[in-house]
């Protein structure tokens, strides 16, 4: 039997640090084992848990230690990776699309119902533009952890097949491994349907011990990936794109993100609701069709030049909570910014990207953490593939919730796919 070997993690929090241990009754699972797989793409994380049990004390923790082996020097570099969970023109709006309520965990976590099968079973997973196959737990599995979650059984669906002649899923990651296989069913996201979907099915986890398990961690019930088809790793047309085709709509999805853990975020298919935003839509073209990837002229803090001397990037993920710099860089960017008081915070630094001529930014309000009584930029280490370029991350906390970002696929031979930015409408939480 072969295996598709992919060592990635499954959600949001994409950093490692060997101070892991330490965060354990934070619900934090240790990863220190990066080395273990940086010759393979991997993305290895420290998991957050997707419980509403969990405090919201947990993810100003997790910045905190990591500032503390920041400053020590003794971090591991994270790699966003490939594979099953790896990750100009006009914009319109039109009454077409579709959608779909997503809720926040703890501000780090997006998940939204989606149904599978027929008769229907929901599922709760995460929307990750940073990787593109679909994936959910079976009923199968036996684990602890998949008796806590919502399941998929293959068994109780009339319309599921499994898939022959295709590799069985094997995931490997620093502290455990998942298994499972491909199928194909029915799968319904708002009021679209894809028929025929193939997808991956969980069945078995295991973990060096049972504080080290990730999946217990987090409560995690699957992903919908909305990235590019050459990320894909099962076979067959991915969710987003049969979604597209077969519900005649605009090959364009959007999030809004709330600011408020309490109040709803969204994610629309198939165009924006022009309400959630204010100001122009700025639309830059994907410079390679795998990452929502785009081209980055420059990294301003204040006016001082943080980046970049050599060809640059910004991929744009929902599936990572805080921007990233590249491992190496990213001790001299925290020296710009000393711990401090967070009433003191209106004197940090502005964080400006620029973007083919068109300058985006971040104030201090809109990129900090709080951690107690003190503030830190939220952003973290994290390494690209290096056939990807040197890139940089912009996440859901430290960017999302203050941009409405819009990705619009090009169905036209030579004609690149967009992703949009605009300023997030808060005015009204609607």
């Amino acid at each position: 039997m072969l295996y598709n070997e992919i060592l990635i993690c499954c959600t949001i929090i994409c950093i490692t640090l060997n101070a892991a241990f330490s965060l354990k009754h934070h619900q934090f699972t240790d990863v220190k084992n990066c080395d273990v797989c940086k010759g393979n793409e991997c993305r290895l994380c420290v998991y957050s848990p997707n419980s509403p049990k969990a405090e919201e004390g947990d993810l100003s923790i997790f910045l905190d230690e990591n500032h503390k082996n920041v400053k020590k020097g003794s971090y591991y570099s994270a790699i966003r990776g490939k594979g099953i969970g790896g990750s100009l023109g006009s914009l319109y709006s039109n009454n077409s699309y579709e959608m779909i309520t997503i809720n926040h965990i703890r501000n780090s976590q997006y998940t939204g119902e989606v149904e599978i099968g027929n008769p229907r079973q929901k599922i709760y997973p995460i929307f990750d533009t940073g990787s593109t196959n679909l994936w959910t737990v079976g009923s199968d599995c036996s684990s602890e952890y998949c008796q806590n979650v919502h399941v998929f059984d293959p068994e109780a669906s009339k319309t599921f097949s499994k898939m022959k002649n295709t590799n069985d899923i094997y995931i490997k990651f620093g502290t455990g491994e998942v298994e499972g296989y491909a199928g194909k069913d029915t799968v319904k996201i708002g009021n679209l349907i894809a028929h025929n979907q193939s997808f991956g099915i969980i069945v078995k986890e295991s973990a060096e011990s049972p504080i080290n398990n990730p999946f217990k961690a987090i409560q995690f019930e699957g992903i919908v990936g909305l990235g590019f088809p050459d990320m894909s790793s099962i076979p067959g047309t991915p969710i987003f794109d049969n979604l597209a085709h077969q519900n005649l709509i605009s090959t364009e999805f959007s999030f809004y993100f709330s600011k408020d853990s309490y109040k709803n975020s969204y994610l629309f298919i198939g165009g924006i609701d022009e309400q959630y935003y204010k100001g122009p839509v700025h639309m830059f073209p994907v410079a390679r069709e795998h990452y929502w990837e785009v081209k980055l002229d420059a990294l301003y803090i204040d006016d001082i030049k943080f980046c970049c001397d050599e060809p640059s990037y910004i991929i744009f993920d929902s599936g990572t909570s805080f921007n990233t710099l590249p491992s190496h860089e990213i001790k001299k960017f925290f020296k710009r910014f000393p711990e401090v008081n967070c009433e003191d915070i209106d004197n940090w630094p502005v964080i400006t990207y620029v973007i083919h001529g068109i300058r985006i930014k971040l104030t201090p309000h809109q990129y900090v953490l709080k951690t107690g009584v003190k503030c830190r930029p939220a952003y973290m280490q994290l390494d690209v593939p290096s056939e990807f370029g040197h890139a940089y991350i912009l996440g859901t906390y430290s960017f999302m919730r203050h941009y409405v970002t819009i990705y619009k696929r090009s169905m036209q031979h030579g004609q690149p796919s967009l992703v949009g930015v605009a300023k997030a409408n808060h005015n009204e939480e609607f």
